[in-house]
């Protein structure tokens, strides 16, 4: 059993703890000792450094907080507050990960597939209602930055975004292909005939294909999107959010390849009718009206494709971009669509119109401890309660 001398983290993302060197090294341990598919960080990414006394590394605090989500969600821990105690439930639970003796993650709740209008579903993942919170910035904030001249002084809050969410798992068939899709349900949700999708930043390389099929390898990491910005909508808005997961090969936009590259219209409505199925309510087939579109970092690629595939059947209203602005590698970027409002949401200066362009510089995160230093992953992992708030999608 691994000792502590105190607890390691950021408590409800913005209280730091003790967080002693030698304890945050022994965390670090675990957690990069144990599987993805566990919520662990084995190969995912080369163990970071401990922080100072008192400042927990942001990397080992997101990786605490994800760890906590993942396992609460399944009955395995009571609490999750980003802060794992001496002799506690989440260090015990990390021993036995770490040391082999814990199980493999669950079996799917159930084998057979559902036939629908283009493609057959199965839920993997039983999304039982849980209440959570995530650090993010407090959308009042953010208001002061709407307009120029910014305020002098102007700082964005940091702040928690709380809510009741269930979160599922899909596993789709269509065209011989196998697609994943993970999607989160606000509690309260009665209206599925809009949505919010939220592609992933384009991290996955050509090697993790051959675990997409069976979503092993790193690909439960990519995961965490789903219960952070669905609970940053769960905040504003009773409303489906959706998170397709895409493989490189996804790129190509061929029918076998990308989900939505084929009648991606009627693709959406069988996945919310699987979505309301899943979530109890019976005898539905959806019929979407409005989707808005969001995406961080290079995942703005998957967007352009979405946007090329759908951009002429009038649906999507809204697309988001995180800091895609900041990149210095190519990408692609949002296209303009009729009727359809475009937001980039980003530390660097505008380049042109002004309109839609909402910079947050380096001075605007000063008073943001969560993910101090980084930028870049603050605007794509804490914006999205406050982008909700202005999204035109009701």
């Amino acid at each position: 059993m691994t000792t502590l001398s105190g607890p390691v983290g950021v408590r409800n993302g913005t209280a730091q703890v003790q967080n002693a060197p030698v304890d945050q090294s022994k965390i670090i341990k675990l957690l990069w000792a144990i599987d993805p598919g566990n919520a662990g960080m084995r190969g995912v990414s080369e163990p970071p450094s401990a922080g100072g006394f008192k400042r927990c590394n942001a990397q080992l605090a997101a990786a605490i907080a994800a760890f906590q989500a993942f396992w609460l969600q399944r009955g395995e821990l009571r609490v999750a507050d980003g802060v794992v105690d001496p002799g506690g439930a989440s260090l015990r639970k990390l021993d036995a990960l770490a040391s082999g003796a814990a199980p493999a993650p669950p079996k799917p709740v159930d084998n057979s597939f559902t036939e629908l209008n283009v493609l057959r579903f199965r839920e993997t993942l039983l999304g039982a209602p849980g209440s959570f919170s995530i650090p993010a910035v407090v959308p009042s904030s953010v208001l002061p930055f709407l307009f120029t001249p910014v305020a002098k002084g102007a700082a964005l809050v940091e702040g928690a975004a709380a809510g009741t969410i269930s979160e599922f798992l899909f596993k789709i068939e269509k065209n011989g292909s196998v697609f994943w899709v993970g999607a989160c349900v606000p509690a309260g949700t009665v209206d599925f005939s809009r949505a919010y999708i939220f592609f992933h930043p384009d991290t996955i390389g050509a090697s993790d294909d051959a675990a997409y099929p069976n979503f092993a390898g790193r690909w439960p990491t990519v995961k965490r999107y789903v219960p952070g910005q669905g609970l940053q909508m769960a905040a504003m808005k009773q409303m489906v959010l959706l998170v397709p997961f895409m493989t490189h090969g996804s790129r190509a936009n061929s029918s076998t390849t990308n989900l939505f590259a084929d009648r991606g219209v009627e693709t959406l409505n069988d996945i919310l009718t699987a979505v309301q199925m899943s979530f109890g309510v019976p005898d539905v087939r959806s019929s979407i009206q409005q989707v808005g579109v969001a995406s961080y970092s290079s995942g703005v690629n998957h967007l352009f494709r979405f946007a090329e595939k759908l951009g002429g059947t009038g649906i999507i209203r809204e697309q988001i971009d995180f800091d895609s602005a900041f990149m210095i590698s190519a990408h692609k970027n949002a296209p303009s669509l009729p009727g359809t409002v475009n937001w980039m949401v980003t530390q660097s200066p505008p380049r042109g119109s002004r309109i839609g362009w909402l910079q947050l510089g380096p001075s605007a995160w000063r008073n943001v401890n969560t993910m101090r230093g980084d930028i870049h992953g603050q605007i794509g992992t804490m914006m999205f309660q406050t982008m909700m708030m202005l999204s035109v999608i009701p």
